[in-house]
């Protein structure tokens, strides 16, 4: 694939935009896809440590820089009208299209037991993400937004939380939104690239992989999924033992975090481009997963052993790269991201909402 060919994919990029943002972004949905086709193949040889080291941090790592770029979000009225067309929208959309899809895939009615408030299985993170928006301008008005944060997380696997809103992983992952939006800034990102830190973070990379290759047969997976009581039976341990458990989790995702973050490139490179269009790989590859999994390729894959897990993984990356061209963000745009004009009140000017709240 040529140069020129890679630019017309990845599109035209904002020169106001940060490369290492796009870059560390378009890294991170790769995983995405990856992992959550890996959820089909993990019960072949080697995959689950890969599969559980990429759950150890991929969305840690999303959320810290989804934090980090809502340091600016005050609610005001444009970025209002943002949260509705690009989060909300979407959840709603997509949330219908999955329950449709899986409806005709198992064969019962159409809107049976359908709820809008559902955030189906990879559409809790865009609810999650909505949620923590809102609630911004709380935590940066906090003294100790982070330990606020951390205690909430760790609190929220001792009582039981409705699924709503994917509000359970909402909860537990929250500390990684607060220590991006509080606390995280570029020049973090800056120190990270130094050559000594990149050194000690190949080791961190390579020596995690090591431990969670040699452990992995002894934990229990659904750890990683951030959503259980302690006490439910799938996990099964006392309160104490339980926040001890996620605490370290937390410690060891930011730890697995900045060593990836270290080596992302600083400057622009060929896929930095596509960084700018996660929102639609990440709606779109869910309906592609099912669709893969009902036509059995991959049951074909895990018969096929360690290649066929091989192919998986290359076909995915490929997947995430094509969900993320610029053809496929303009084509959808309209869909996912509409400007929807008519549905929001006229923008007012600044001396417009001074005269308003003088006259209230």
């Amino acid at each position: 694939m040529t140069a020129r060919v890679l630019r017309i994919l990845a599109g035209t990029s904002d020169p106001a935009r940060d490369p290492f943002l796009d870059n560390a972004r378009f890294a991170v949905m790769v995983l995405v896809v990856a992992g959550h086709a890996m959820t089909r193949i993990r019960g072949v040889d080697g995959v689950l440590a890969g599969y559980v080291w990429i759950y150890a941090f991929h969305m840690p790592l999303f959320i810290l820089l989804s934090g980090y770029a809502a340091a600016r979000y005050r609610g005001e009225p444009r970025q209002v009208r943002r949260l509705v067309t690009a989060l909300i929208w979407p959840l709603l959309l997509v949330g219908l299209g999955l329950h449709v899809q899986q409806s005709l895939i198992v064969g019962r009615p159409l809107l049976a037991d359908y709820s809008p408030l559902d955030a189906p299985w990879v559409l809790w993170f865009i609810a999650a993400l909505l949620l923590w928006r809102l609630t911004t301008p709380i935590w940066l008005a906090l003294r100790f937004p982070v330990t606020i944060a951390v205690v909430i997380s760790l609190g929220s696997g001792l009582v039981p939380v409705p699924d709503v809103l994917g509000l359970p992983k909402a909860l537990a992952f929250l500390p990684f939104y607060v220590l991006g939006l509080t606390v995280v800034r570029r020049r973090h990102f800056d120190l990270l690239a130094r050559p000594a830190v990149r050194a000690v973070a190949a080791v961190v990379l390579v020596g995690s992989f090591a431990v969670v290759l040699a452990r992995v047969q002894h934990w229990d997976v659904r750890w990683f999924y951030w959503k259980r009581r302690y006490s439910s039976p799938a996990l099964d341990v006392d309160a104490w033992t339980g926040m001890g458990i996620r605490l370290a989790m937390i410690v060891a995702a930011l730890v697995l975090c900045a060593a990836v973050l270290a080596w992302i490139p600083q400057r622009r490179a060929w896929f930095t481009g596509f960084g700018q269009h996660t929102l639609y790989a990440y709606l779109l590859h869910g309906f592609l997963i099912r669709f893969a999994a009902d036509q059995g390729w991959f049951a074909d894959a895990r018969a096929a052993g360690v290649p066929g897990a091989v192919v998986v993984v290359a076909i995915s990356a490929v997947v995430a790269v094509a969900l993320m061209s610029a053809p496929i963000a303009r084509a959808l745009r309209p869909l996912f991201e509409p400007r929807a004009a008519w549905f929001f009140r006229p923008e007012t000017s600044s001396a417009e909402r001074r005269a308003v709240v003088e006259r209230q």
